[in-house]
């Protein structure tokens, strides 16, 4: 191949990498981005789930723990985001203590990220979570798979 030929595939190779990453770069985003809590979900949530779970149960951990391979602390995280059919981001709040888990609760937070309610076992009800803590008592040591609940959705995690 001759240095001209070389030359003007090279050129043609830029010019076609620049065009798709102009338009990739330019292309209006008209899809909102459901699939993340913004700031303000992330709050809610920490407020007035996480942070009272933690103070209601006296959840500390010592600095050993915190060290660990496996999660540990009091989290949520997202398991379903809103679509057309179900308007809520759903989620679970567990406990874990190294690699045990405690499932606390499960919560959904609306679209618009301005009403978070809790799962009631008792009732077979969504409530708020200033009624449901009132009401909680420590769930049984069961333990959580090692599947989902410790994946890399977890958001949040304090």
């Amino acid at each position: 191949m001759s240095k001209h030929n070389i030359t003007l595939s090279g050129l043609f190779a830029f010019i076609i990498t620049a065009t798709l990453l102009g338009i990739a770069a330019f292309r209006p985003n008209t899809l909102k981005n459901d699939l993340e809590l913004t700031e303000k979900g992330n709050k809610i949530i920490n407020e007035r789930l996480v942070t009272p779970i933690k103070q209601k149960f006296k959840f500390k951990m010592s600095k050993s723990e915190s060290f660990s391979r496996c999660p540990s602390g009091t989290s949520f995280y997202v398991q379903d985001y809103p679509t057309n059919e179900n308007p809520y981001f759903t989620g679970k709040v567990s406990h874990y203590k190294a690699c045990k888990g405690i499932q606390m609760c499960e919560f959904r937070l609306s679209d618009d990220e301005s009403q978070l309610e809790v799962w009631d076992e008792n009732k077979r009800q969504f409530t708020s979570p200033e009624k449901w803590l009132a009401k909680a008592s420590m769930p049984s040591e069961k333990k959580l798979k090692n599947d989902e609940d410790r994946s890399q959705k977890a958001e949040g995690r304090n």
